[in-house]
């Protein structure tokens, strides 16, 4: 699961727009302003169901060349 923003005190820092965050799934680092948080990476499972656009697009896909 990918933390709130609000749980590493992150929230009030982008609250002016003035800082960019950039988060890596894979990796399970967001990183802040040159700091970079750790949370759990995100499963294999779930990083391709992200890239294929959900659930039902990755079965579909999965499905289109057999």
């Amino acid at each position: 699961m990918v933390p709130n923003l609000d749980s590493f005190g992150l929230a009030d820092d982008m609250s002016t727009g003035s800082e960019c965050a950039e988060i890596d799934l894979a990796a399970g680092t967001i990183t802040v302003g040159g700091v970079a948080h750790r949370f759990p990476p995100l499963s294999a499972d779930i990083l391709e169901m992200i890239e294929h656009g959900g659930v039902f697009s990755l079965y579909s896909n999965r499905n289109r060349y057999k």
